[in-house]
């Protein structure tokens, strides 16, 4: 597999300190073996934004195969929100995704391959299914800490959705606890509860709460 990719990008700050990162991607890829062979070149794009604060960030992304020596078709759209309190954990926390077919950049065609199902012979048209992620939270103060109760849930195409609720606790900045339920439904009518009970002991990573 043999791969060349291209990336640009240019950050403008707005008046009000806020950042707007528009980005263009193009990829090529040769490739051999047992799987899809040939060569395939695709095109992405993207907008993204973050207030002056650092707390609300928004991006949209796009990407189309423009062409494949295989009989594949891919593209994908996605957007993304997320709100997040400051650094003592109180207020409002949001993340929310919503994804139609492969809308990562030009690394998941390097990583993944072409993942989006052939050309049927009688329809020219792979089904897309649309992915929703999204979890909301609040973080309220207590005598021992801050205490986060959310919920949230995932719809993935037709054939999946999962519901969560739960609450985290941060005891102190190097001590967190998390309790959820949650329910998995397929539409097979087959259904998977748990519960998870999860405790992390250090500093915090920059990957955001546990």
């Amino acid at each position: 597999r043999m791969r060349v990719a291209l990336e640009l990008s240019r950050e403008r700050r707005l008046a009000d300190g806020a950042r707007f990162t528009p980005t263009a991607e193009l990829g090529i890829r040769h490739d051999g073996g047992d799987g899809e062979t040939g060569f395939g070149a695709e095109l992405g794009g993207g907008i993204g934004y973050a207030d002056a604060r650092g707390r609300m960030r928004a991006q949209g992304r796009g990407r189309i195969l423009l062409a494949h020596e295989g009989a594949v078709d891919e593209w994908g759209l996605s957007g993304t929100v997320s709100v997040t309190p400051g650094t003592d954990d109180l207020g409002l926390r949001l993340d929310a995704g919503l994804s139609w077919g492969d809308a990562g950049g030009v690394d998941r065609l390097w990583g993944d391959g072409l993942t989006t199902s052939r050309r049927d012979e009688e329809d020219d048209e792979p089904a897309i299914q649309p992915r929703l992620d999204a979890e909301i939270g609040y973080g309220l103060r207590l005598r021992t800490g801050v205490v986060t109760p959310y919920g949230g849930l995932a719809l993935d195409s037709e054939d999946s959705r999962a519901y969560r609720v739960g609450a985290r606790f941060t005891v102190n900045p190097t001590l967190r606890l998390r309790v959820e339920a949650n329910r998995r439904e397929r539409s097979d009518n087959d259904s998977e509860d748990r519960i998870l009970l999860r405790g992390e002991i250090g500093p915090r990573t920059k990957a955001g709460p546990m």
